[in-house]
């Protein structure tokens, strides 16, 4: 998935959130009340082809770790995209 302009992990990701762990141990979104923009790939939810899914949220909570920064994300908007090509998966 991508959050702003970083590469993210994610896990537990439901229809009202989301928990995003970000590489090293700062990112100027990890802090409680930031608003960030969220993007997945949906592999398997459309027959023809993976769908972009474009997310708002808001930060409830960071967990700071050695190597990574987790955030806990509510989500607070949500719009599906186009269908992604073949070509645009791959890059």
């Amino acid at each position: 998935m991508v959050l702003e302009d970083a590469v993210a992990w994610t896990r537990d990701v439901s229809a009202s959130g989301a928990y995003v762990t970000l590489r090293g141990n700062s990112h100027p979104l990890a802090q409680e009340g930031a608003h960030l923009k969220l993007e997945f790939v949906l592999e398997h939810v459309n027959p023809n082809g993976p769908v972009k899914l474009a997310c708002d949220g808001e930060v409830l909570r960071v967990d700071q770790e050695a190597e990574h920064v987790g955030l806990a994300v509510r989500i607070t908007a949500y719009r599906f995209s186009h269908v992604i090509s073949p070509l645009e998966h791959t890059r």
